[in-house]
Formats: structure tokens, sequence, C-alpha cells
């Protein structure tokens, strides 16, 4: 059986989708398609049997038994249905190529979610899926896959009455005597139901086979072969049980009918015929037993492990009705009560299984939810300790509440390794992803340590120094200072995902009280025997910023050679047994070295060469405190102040450092155009003048990536603000004139930006590789317009960016035909320019869907002390668009005239029809005295428009040099003789044209 591609797209292995749920195959084994196109399509014929009310997946069942689910994108449930239209209905009969969905994938893209769509065979258990197409481009209803459905002489069992009489083994059955066929997938499983039937009558067996008939017909699920066993054995024992008055507490099921309705309900019917079937008093509760024999069969799972999955449900459920305060206590008919219990199955059941993803993401999106949702959190930390005490496994938060951001690829992480750069950022992410969850800390102390001084003798002189309110202040504020190793303890092993517990115990034990006192006193100490260095570690960061990156790697160990059965109390115990003397013996004196010798070089650097020591002061300052690396620059600041008073070694470096960071803090205030950023950037520079916190450890660790954005480096990703190079690496920009700036890209063409007082308009858009909408935003000061110059796909390309974007209705034809995903990969491939090493297919955006607003001549775009006045100039192509901005006296010719026009596509009019609009053209005369364009030199002298004129009159006239040349794979002809090089050199004008066009 072939399956066709849903979408015209890019074919792609299903183990490279971003999401493990589909590469680890979890759901079953298929392939992916990067979409080009809206439309998504029955890759078979097929009964529709799922449309999930978000409208991102659909499921179908062929009449074969194929199972087939269609996922459109990556966690695109989230969007709740938007950007999706369903077009078919549940129990609808589709045939192949019939249209399911509308997916507007180009604003899926915008909305920061992956647009694949997954062909998943969910039952691929013995059928042999072989992937058809090697073409890396597939148009919709091209075959993809071909599933055999035959059984590879796995053994069937087969029923009738009177099927193997006088038959014996090896022969054929009598076909035409068949009554049902089923398969068992083990010759352990198959025994078992020969020794059922030997044992079992045959009316019990007729009886069980009616029942799952029924329940078969009543469920779109899937259900195992193996229920004819179970639930034969399952009645064979109750009928046997009732008969001698037996009954069994079914209490502990209390929950099937809320958690599994659809089965309960089949169960009823189930528990009616066998009450219709014999004459004994079978209880009504009975249905929660053939309920979850049921639930089994779907699952596949033995029944004790249901029935245990079950247990935790309804253990979960009362967690969060305790704990929640009743606050969403569902009704049990409620969809997101039988969704939440669907997917906790599920993750139950991969638990039992030992099919649990490894999940190793990004600590960002759960730092958010932590934030944003405590009480939540609170609850799913509860819920994981039932799990976890349930199972005997260690479940860590994500497996309930996945992270957001992968963390890199081997192959991506392999290459960081050899590079310097990618090393430094994930050496600054691992610290401000340890420190910045500590600012809270830091702050509260900062601020409760200022209370005790405003109010003691130094200044308000309100209490004494040894009132209660001064010496609790104090305390409270030394306390989230001292105490660092065992927050950093905390932060760090939550960063690298390691034991919490042990990283904070580690901590601890720096801060031992007899430790402390043994360092004090100069005492000697070994651990296992090897000498040690005592220090006071109190208010210290960088030694357990190296324990705890060494106590990943020892714990990694331990959990891959450890066997199950001793990992409950092995891996901290062995963990905790290897740190103890690389804390005490290396990490830990050599982070303290590092800090005393760091500033001890410095204060060293200041007494023979005082301004480059203040320099690297002010540039390293902010590392420095980062890696709790200050307190020796502290120290002597606090012994030279006074007694000098003044210092100018440390304080000019350190203000310098902070009030640079202040000054990036409130730039990003007023540059940032999101709300979110703002109130974020605006409470770091709020924390820093309350707390003398915050703009080191937040404004440094988090904003500073913010304003980087402009010049594409990274400093971190920890607070969701990125400078992601190879988001920015097509853009840089250069000025024009003080209101107009040239937006340039690796392909040799470019985009202009205007801004004006009250609004900006951003002409062109270039070929869509690359976040430009984000390059803007970053530009602009105000909201801003876009305006395409005309259709083709180097201008219009990144369009789908936007929201809001004007185009000529003369060319929107061209834009839908010129601007396609696939057509502009091919340009882009096809072009003379050397691509970028880092250039993939994959960074080219979707084509734009959602039309376009009116473009025409006789419109003006006030924006605030400049203008933006239009002509159009048909020649290139029939909608091309000239701009003028007469304030600054430049005229934006594009592509309608220029050192090489090319009048020489489809799209293109006559030569005299643009003939005709350069002469209209020359009003503008006087008005400008620059003029700039899109390509080539991005300058054009003033009389190119007369040059291009004159050569038009010559091609018309038939006395041009008419010169063969091929522009695009097109042949044509050049007016005069003159090289690209040598026409761009002179700065006079060309036409290039094909016959047609006269």
């Amino acid at each position: 059986m072939d399956l066709l591609s849903p979408v015209t797209g890019e074919l792609k292995a299903i183990e490279s989708v971003d999401d493990e749920v589909f590469s680890a195959k979890i759901l079953g084994d298929g392939v992916a398609i990067s979409p080009m196109e809206q439309r998504i399509t029955a890759p078979v014929a097929a009964e529709v049997t799922a449309v999930f009310p978000t409208g991102h997946a659909i499921g179908l069942r062929t009449k074969d038994g194929v199972e087939i689910l269609l996922h459109l994108g990556v966690d695109t449930v989230e969007l709740d249905g938007k950007f999706f239209q369903s077009k078919v209905k549940v129990n609808q009969w589709v045939h192949a190529g019939d249209l399911l969905v509308e997916m507007d994938y180009s604003s899926i893209h915008e909305a920061g979610y992956d647009t694949d769509v997954m062909v998943i065979i969910t039952n691929a258990a013995g059928k042999v899926i072989e992937k058809k197409s090697l073409l890396k481009k597939v148009n919709e209803a091209t075959p993809i896959l071909t599933i055999n459905l035959d059984q590879n002489g796995a053994e069937i069992i087969v029923k009738g009455k009177g099927i193997a009489f006088g038959k014996k083994p090896g022969q054929e059955a009598d076909e035409s005597k068949t009554e049902k066929v089923f398969t068992l997938d083990t010759k352990e499983t198959i025994r078992q139901y020969q020794d059922i039937i030997m044992e079992i009558s045959d009316d019990i067996i007729e009886l069980t086979e009616e029942i799952i008939e029924v329940i078969k017909n009543g469920t779109k699920k899937t259900i195992n072969d193996k229920i004819h066993i179970t639930l034969t054995d399952h009645i064979s024992n109750l009928l046997e049980r009732m008969a001698l008055g037996i009954t069994f507490d079914s209490s502990l099921l209390w929950n099937v009918q809320a958690l599994y309705p659809e089965e309960y309900q089949l169960a009823v019917k189930a528990v009616a015929m066998i009450k219709e079937h014999v004459d004994l008093p079978i209880p009504s509760d009975e249905a929660n037993f053939i309920a979850i024999h049921i639930v089994n069969s779907e699952m596949d799972l033995e029944i004790q492990e249901t029935v245990g999955i079950t247990e935790t449900i309804n253990q979960v459920m009362n967690v969060i009705e305790e704990d929640m305060d009743a606050r969403i206590a569902l009704e049990h008919s409620d969809l997101d009560r039988a969704r939440f219990a669907l997917h906790l199955r599920f993750l139950l059941q991969r638990i039992v299984q030992d099919g649990m993803l490894q999940y190793d993401k990004s600590d960002h999106m759960m730092e958010m939810l932590m934030k944003e949702y405590p009480q939540q959190a609170a609850c799913v930390t509860k819920i994981m300790q039932v799990i976890s005490e349930k199972y005997q496994k260690e479940i860590e938060v994500t497996k309930l509440l996945p992270a957001a951001g992968e963390e890199e690829s081997d192959e991506h992480t392999a290459k960081g390794r050899k590079d310097g750069k990618a090393i430094f950022n994930q050496v600054l992410d691992y610290l401000s992803g340890s420190l910045t969850p500590l600012i809270p800390i830091l702050l509260v102390a900062s601020l409760c340590k200022t209370v005790g001084v405003v109010l003691g003798p130094s200044m308000l002189s309100v209490v004494t120094e040894k009132s209660d309110i001064y010496q609790l202040f104090t305390f409270v504020g030394d306390a989230g200072f001292y105490f660092l190793p065992v927050f950093i303890g905390w932060s760090a092993s939550r960063k690298l995902k390691t034991s919490i517990p042990i990283g904070m115990l580690l901590g601890a034990v720096l801060l031992y009280p007899s430790f402390m006192q043994m360092a004090e006193d100069g005492v000697k100490f070994s651990v296992y025997g090897l000498p040690t260095m005592l220090q006071n570690y109190s208010s210290t960061v960088l030694p357990m910023i190296l324990t705890i990156v060494a106590m990943s790697f020892v714990e990694k160990f331990w959990k891959k050679f450890t066997p199950d059965v001793l990992k409950v109390f092995m891996i901290p115990f062995g963990t905790l047994l290897v740190m103890i003397p690389l804390t005490l013996v290396v990490f830990g004196p050599l982070g303290g070295f590092i800090g005393v010798y760091i500033g001890e070089a410095l204060i060293a650097l200041n007494t023979f060469a005082r301004p480059l020591a203040v320099c690297v002061v002010g540039a390293t300052f902010a590392f420095i405190v980062m890696t709790g690396m200050h307190p020796v620059l502290f120290t002597y600041l606090f012994t030279t102040f006074p007694t000098l008073g003044y210092d100018n070694f440390l304080m000019p470096g350190i203000l310098a450092s902070s009030w640079a960071a202040t000054g990036v803090a409130l730039a990003c205030v007023f540059k940032f155009k999101s709300k979110e950023k703002k109130t974020l950037t605006f409470g770091y520079v709020i924390t820093w003048f309350l707390g003398g916190v915050g703009v080191i450890s937040g404004a440094i660790t988090g904003l500073v990536a913010g304003i980087l954005n402009l010049t594409g480096h990274v400093l971190n990703i920890s607070n969701g603000i990125y400078g992601d190079r190879e988001r920015l690496m097509y853009f840089s920009t250069e000025k024009v004139t003080q209101r107009i700036f040239r937006i340039r890209t690796d392909f040799e063409v470019c985009a202009y930006y205007i801004q004006g007082e009250k609004s900006g308009a951003l002409l062109d858009t270039g070929l869509g590789c690359g976040d430009l909408k984000s390059f803007v935003d970053d530009l602009a000061t105000t909201e801003y317009t876009v305006i395409l110059s005309h259709g083709h796909c180097d201008h219009a390309g990144g369009s789908s960016q936007f929201e809001e974007v004007y185009l000529s209705p003369l060319d929107e034809e061209l834009e839908k035909k010129h601007c396609s995903k696939a057509f502009r990969i091919q340009e882009i491939q096809a072009a003379p320019t050397p691509l970028p090493e880092t250039w993939r297919s994959e960074q080219v955006l979707p084509q734009r869907t959602s039309g376009f607003k009116q473009l025409t001549e006789e419109m003006v775009f006030d924006l605030g002390g400049v203008t933006i006045e239009l002509m159009l100039v048909p020649g290139h192509t029939k909608g091309m668009m000239v701009f003028l901005i007469p304030e600054e006296e430049v005229a934006v010719f594009g592509d309608a005239c220029g050192e090489n026009t090319l009048i020489c596509f489809p799209e293109s009019v006559s030569i005299a029809e643009h003939y005709k609009a350069l002469n209209k053209l020359k009003q503008w005369d006087g008005r400008y005295n620059r003029i700039i364009r899109n390509h080539g030199t991005f300058e054009s002298a003033i009389h190119l428009l007369d040059n291009n004129i004159e050569l038009c009159e010559k091609v018309l006239a038939a006395s041009d040099a008419r010169l063969p040349i091929e522009v695009h794979g097109v042949k044509a002809f050049a007016a005069k003789d003159r090289s690209r090089e040598m026409t761009e050199k002179e700065q006079t004008g060309n036409i290039v044209y094909t016959l047609d066009k006269l």
C-alpha cells in the first residue's frame, strides 16, 4: 500500500524532526515534510478517526487497519487552533488527495514553531515500511511510503465451527468456515490461548468473542488481540467466583469511569451481556475490571500494570484537588480532565515500559513556568514525588512540563568545542544560568543591609547597633551572601540538570562550622589521605561553580554503570564519595586561588600601569562579580579608601562598568517594542538603584544580549533575549542619509529603511533568509510600514515576516509564483554569489499567504518630517514602483532603471511602454540629487535616467548594439557593448531585452 505526500515540500527523515517524540519513533515510523503550501491532503483512502480540537493533528485508518497520524508542526497544540482550518469530520471517509486541513505555515513559523508535517504509522509493528521517494522535494500526491501488510510468516489464530474437522497438523484450514482471524505476537501468548481453549467451555469463549466484537465496534482505538486471552480468562474466573459467592473489592478502581469514560461504557455493555448469558449475581462494579482490560489492550500492558497506572492517576488527581484547594476540581465529564488523564496515562505507560524520553533541554521555559505559576509548580513537584515513589524511578519536572529550547545537537556541540567563541558562550551561559536565579536573594539581602544602614547610627540614628531591628536586618542581609555556596549548589545543579540535593550538600560542607573554624585556625587536614588547603568559602561563587561542573560528569558515570536495583542509593552516595575530595582538595582551593590571583594581579598592574589597570577593571568587572572573584578587590578598596579618602583605581573602573550597564538597560527600555522586554529591562534598572545589584548580575547577563543583537553576537540565552548570530548573519546596516538606512545582505541585494518622526518605512524585504523583522525592529524607533517596489523574490521574499505589506496589484500574481519557498531556494543556489558557509535551505522563510495592501502611485506616505512619493515605472515588471524622498533629495530607482535594466522576462513590459514610463519619471528632475538602487554598486550617477531613455530610443530604432547575452537562463540582447563591471564603473545605463519586447 502506497502513502502519498500530503503536501508539497521538502522531504525529511523522521529522525531529523526537532522533537524526540517523533525522531525517536515513540509514536511510530514515518517521514516528515517541510511544507511549501497550505493544503494538507489525505495520503491514502481512509476513514477519519480523529480530528484534534486544536486542528494540529488528524488520525486516519485505512480499510486494511493501517492507522496514520498527520501531525502538523512541533508543539503546535499550544496555538490552540490558531492558523489551522479543519475541512473534515470524524467518521468521514476520504480519498487520497482530498483536502483535510489548511495550515497557515507562514504564520506558524512567524509564531516561532517548527512547521514540519509528520506522517506517522502508529501501528507499524508487524508491517514493513519502505521510504519510497528519494527526492528531496516532493509534490503533493507524490508516493513517499510503501507499507507491506504481509504478516511475514507470523502465526495467526483462525476460528470457526468445524474449521479443522478431518484435518491434520500442517494441512490448510477450510477458509470457507473461517469466522474470526487474529494474531498473537509471541509463541508464549499463543500457548496461553491454547491452554485457555482446552480449559474453558466453548460457550464462555463464544460469549467473550461476542463481547470483544462489541468492544472493537464501539471504539475507534486499536484493540490488541491479546484481549482474547486476558478477557476470556477474566470472564471465566468471574463466573467461577460468582458461583462460589466470592467477590473482589473494586474500591481501588472507583475512578475508572471518570478516567476512561469510553472504555467504561463498553464495559457496562459487557456486564449486561454476561448477565443475560448466566443466572448469577454479577455486581455492577465488575464494569471497572472489564474497563481496565479494555484499557490494557489499548495500551499493550500487563493487567497489573494497568491497574497500577489507574491507581497512580487517582493519586495524582487527589494531589491536584487537595493542593489547588479544589479550584480546578473538574467535573468527570470535563474535557480538560479527560485530556489531562490521557496525557498522564501515556506518561505512566512510558515509565512502566522504560520508554521515558531523555530530555536534555534548556531551563528557560521551566524557569518561566515556575516563576509565573508557583502554586502549580509546587503541585507538579508533589506529583513527581508520587510517581517516583510508585515506580522507584527518578522523574524530573521536565518530564511533566517539558522545556522549550532544545540544547544543541551532538554535531553542533562537537563543532562548538572546536570554536573558541562557542566555548566562551557556553561558559557564559552556564555562569548566567547559575547566577540569574539568585538575583532575588542578592537583591533582598542588599535591601535588608541597606535598611539597617539607613536606620542605624551612620545615617538616621533611629536605632543603635545593638538594637534587635538593626541586628535582624544585618544578619538577614549577611545570610544572603554568606550561604552563596549552598545557593550555587542549587542553581548550578539545576542548570546542568544534575542532583540538586547533592549539590546543595557539597555547598553546605564548605560552610560547616567546624570546617570554617579549622580554616581560621590554620589546622592541617587531609581527605582520603590527600592534603587540602582549608579556606573560608563563605560568600564565594567560583568553587561551587567548578564543583558542580565536575559533579555533572561524575553523576552521569554512576547512572550509566549502576544496576537498577542499586540506583536509589548508589548514585547519590557514589557521587558524594567522589566529589568530597574533588571539592575540598581540587575545586574549592582552585576557585579561591583563581579569585585571589586575579585580584592581586590587577592590584599589581595598578602599581605601574594605572590607566591600563582601570581599563581592565572596567572591562572585566562584570565577569569578576559573576564568578565571585571580587572579594580581594573589595578588601583592597575597603582598606585604602578610608586611609586615603579616595580611590583612583577600582572605583572608576567599577563605576564605568556599572553605569555603562545601566545605560544599556535604560536604552533597552526605550529601544524594545515588546512590553515584556520593556518590563524586564526596567526591573533591572530599578533593582540596581534600590539594592546595588541587578545591573551586574542582571543587565550584564541578560540585557547586554539585547543590545548586542544589533551586531549579531551572543552573550547568553538564559533570560530569553537572544542575540543569535545565525539569525542576523545576513544583515548589516549603513547610513545613506540621516534618515535613510541601507540594509545589506550576503546575496547582493539590499533593502532601505526610512525613519521619520512619527513612523518609519521599510522599502523591500529581500529574499526571506534570516530574521529581517527583528533586525528592523531593533533599527526602528517607531512603528513602520512595509512597501515593496515589485513582486520579484529578491525584493518581496521576506514579506511573510510582516503583518501589513503594500504591493502593486499588477505584481500580485507574479509574487505568488516568484516568491514560493522552492523558487527562492532554487534562485539562491543558482546565484553566482558564493553562499555563506552557514547557509541552509531551512533558513528560507515560508511564502506570504495573507495577501497585500494595494499600492498605487497616487499614494504618499507621511512619516513625520519626511515623506515618500511613488511613481509606477513599468518595465522590469508591470507593477514596478520608484520612490522619491524629497526632503532627503533621494530617489530609489531599485530595479526600474539601472546600469543593466532587465526587460527580458515574461513579466516585463515592452520597450515602448518602458520608454514612455521613463519619460514620465523625468517629472521628478530637480527634486533629487542622488539615486540609490537595490543591486550592484547600490548608487547610480544622476545622468542614469537620460542614458536609459537614449538607449530605449536606439533599441526602438534598431540602431543599438544588440549584443547576445544570457541572463538567468534567458537568451537576450544588450543595447550596448559594456560588461556589467564596466557599466557599473562608468555609471552609465544599459538595457537587456528580448526581441518579443519590441
